[in-house]
């Protein structure tokens, strides 16, 4: 899948390579432009191990992974992980009871999804119904 645009190709992430340059592309950029990351002191090391390398390594099977090339330098100037809410919410199923865990922005974004799952959203939740952006940057 490309764009017609001669400077720029759009494309799916397949492989593993650039899934691995597009999870430390966003780990730098949420490390140092994120408000929430900079609150918790959070490294793009960190943010690529507990976060963005596990998160892509999941979803990258469901096909909504995206990175946009620059087709003179082949450089990837931006990516967009997204996946499907529910298949994301029954492999991790929210539990209130659960005490929190050492990643308290993973913590903060499974409880604002719980919160829109259960108060929000209104009827029950169904395969390919949300799509769940998990990250984009550039």
């Amino acid at each position: 899948m490309a764009n017609k645009n001669d400077d720029y190709e759009i494309s799916l992430i397949d492989n593993e390579t650039d899934a691995r340059l597009c999870a430390e592309l966003l780990s730098k950029e949420f490390a140092t432009n994120n408000p929430f990351s900079i609150f918790l002191r959070n490294s793009a090391e960190e943010i690529f191990d507990t976060w963005f390398w596990p998160a892509i390594t999941r979803i990258l099977n469901e096909k909504l992974a995206f990175l946009i090339r620059d087709r003179s330098t082949n450089e990837i100037i931006a990516t967009i992980f997204a996946c499907d809410l529910f298949l994301l919410w029954q492999k991790n199923p929210y539990d209130d009871s659960t005490p929190a865990s050492d990643d308290a922005d993973g913590d903060f974004y499974h409880e604002m999804a719980n919160r829109f799952i259960r108060q929000d959203l209104n009827q029950e939740l169904k395969p390919n119904m949300v799509l769940y952006i998990t990250a984009i940057g550039t």
